[in-house]
């Protein structure tokens, strides 16, 4: 029977539950896809008439799979499973953030007073002492900035790498494929065996009693069980460790990328990384050098002047 738009379902309690779509979007999706709240999911799936219903109003036939044109309707409509990444510094940023170092700037300060006090006493060549300090100041920094981008470069092409050689199975055209899972869309038909991650969120319609291993994602120490009247949901990023009885187990992808549980957490989580309590103590103990550092450079600062403006009395110190 056609769910209509203000249509509403009961549970088996006879409790009423929230009106639902005729149309399967993202936000429909998104409802029988909450975190931490698996049974008013269930109630919601139940109420747009089971995944077999929600796959038959997306157009999808469950046996065979997406076409080709389908994958290319559904990556358009619902996305891509790509996850946002953590935004990369800039070389020119790493340069300036290189001279947060308390040890270059006590060096840039001692060179200023080296420039101001050779000056003085020898106008030709008192600025060769200050200068070679700078120039050392500044290789340091500009070796610094190209150390850590290349460092961050490398890394990245590392992490991109690892991810291309993951594979995913599915049934796409009626037929069994293998394809990379930045390449799943919703609507997929998702083949999983025990040992295999669950690389978006989908919802188990082949295949029953399996049990998941969801402790990275909801913190859940102990495997999930997953049935079909009960909780028929796989979340990315977690692992099937027990396909029960049967050899292979199907699910049909209900979200991807940043519409996944894991991607929404992740994409709260992308932002620059923070340095370890141990870093941070080595920093404050940098700054403690450091202020040393200026103080002493200040005090020979005002030293070399009393001495300079003494001899320009006539006074031989």
């Amino acid at each position: 029977m056609e769910v209509e738009l203000s249509a509403s379902a009961e549970s088996k309690n006879g409790s009423k539950e929230v009106e639902v779509p005729g149309d399967i979007t993202v936000e429909a999706l998104d409802c029988m896809n909450v975190s931490q709240a698996v049974e008013k999911n269930f109630q919601f799936l139940q109420a747009l008439g089971g995944i077999e219903r929600v796959a038959y109003k997306m157009q999808i036939d469950l046996s065979n799979g997406l076409s080709a044109p389908q994958v290319m309707q559904m990556r358009e409509k619902f996305g891509s499973n790509a996850l946002p990444e953590t935004p990369m510094k800039g070389l020119l940023r790493l340069f300036f953030e290189s001279f947060n170092d308390a040890v270059l700037l006590v060096l840039i300060v001692a060179a200023i007073v080296s420039l101001i006090v050779g000056m003085i006493e020898d106008g030709e060549k008192g600025w060769i002492e200050g200068t070679a300090i700078l120039a050392a100041v500044l290789i340091v920094a500009v070796v610094t900035a190209v150390n850590d981008y290349t460092k961050e470069l490398q890394f990245r092409a590392l992490e991109s790498a690892s991810r291309q050689d993951e594979q995913v199975s599915v049934i796409r055209s009626g037929r069994g494929q293998q394809i990379n899972p930045d390449d799943l869309v919703v609507g997929d038909v998702m083949i999983l065996r025990t040992g295999d991650g669950v690389q978006a969120d989908s919802v188990l319609f082949e295949g029953d009693e399996i049990v998941s291993d969801e402790s990275g994602l909801t913190g859940e120490s102990e495997g999930v069980r997953k049935t079909h009247h009960k909780d028929p949901f796989l979340l990315s990023s977690c692992n099937i460790t027990d396909g029960g009885q049967q050899p292979e187990v199907h699910a049909m992808v209900i979200a991807v990328g940043v519409n996944s549980q894991w991607g929404k957490i992740r994409q709260k989580l992308v932002s620059e990384a923070e340095n370890t309590p141990l870093q941070d103590k080595l920093d404050d103990m940098v700054k403690v050098i450091g202020y040393v550092g200026v103080f002493f450079a200040v005090a020979t600062f005002i030293a070399l002047f009393v001495m300079i403006w003494t001899r320009h009395k006539g006074e031989d110190i």
